[in-house]
């Protein structure tokens, strides 16, 4: 997601003799409201008996699948409503992981832990910052697509090894937003 911050308006400039344009104001409002879709999904999915885990996964899958899009078209239009999905698989990821920090990390040492695996990530923005200008935006797309591929593997080894967490978690009242 936060490489995907700086990827999305070179990615959806049309070239001069494209029709479709819409401004990057409304472009971003749509972005916002399908990750409000995604984290509502994400209480929907839990009342509906789903698991933490199940949801992780699935969410993962799919923003995986439509980063891979940007592999294979230019497209504005597709590109943009590939994105409006991968921003509401991102609605499900926030709320989910919370869930799942909750769970995993006793809160006496979650924020030091969190802290330091900042780092890394941010290491890796910057690094993809430098490619940005390097690389092709079907390529930059496909790194981030294996990324979010890598991550879903690394979730469902994790999530073998997690099979005690219950469909609701310690914490998914205060992940997705109720009281």
């Amino acid at each position: 997601m936060y490489a995907f911050v700086f990827m999305w308006t070179s990615s959806l400039d049309p070239s001069p003799k494209a029709n479709w344009h819409p401004p990057l104001g409304l472009i971003f409002g749509s972005f916002m409201l399908a990750l409000m879709a995604g984290s509502w999904l994400f209480r929907a999915a839990l009342a509906h008996g789903w698991s933490v885990a199940k949801v992780l996964n699935t969410a993962l899958g799919v923003a995986a699948a439509s980063l891979l899009l940007g592999l294979f078209t230019t497209n504005a239009p597709l590109l943009f409503l590939s994105f409006i999905l991968f921003e509401a698989c991102c609605g499900l990821y926030f709320p989910a992981v919370g869930t799942l920090r909750a769970h995993i990390l006793p809160e006496k040492y979650r924020a030091a832990v969190m802290g330091w695996l900042r780092v890394p990530l941010n290491l890796m923005v910057v690094i993809f910052l430098f490619l940005v200008s390097v690389r092709s935006h079907q390529a930059r797309y496909g790194i981030c697509a294996v990324l979010v591929g890598l991550a879903l593997w690394c979730h469902t080894i994790l999530a073998k090894r997690l099979t005690d967490l219950p469909a609701d978690g310690p914490s998914a009242a205060s992940a997705t937003g109720s009281t």
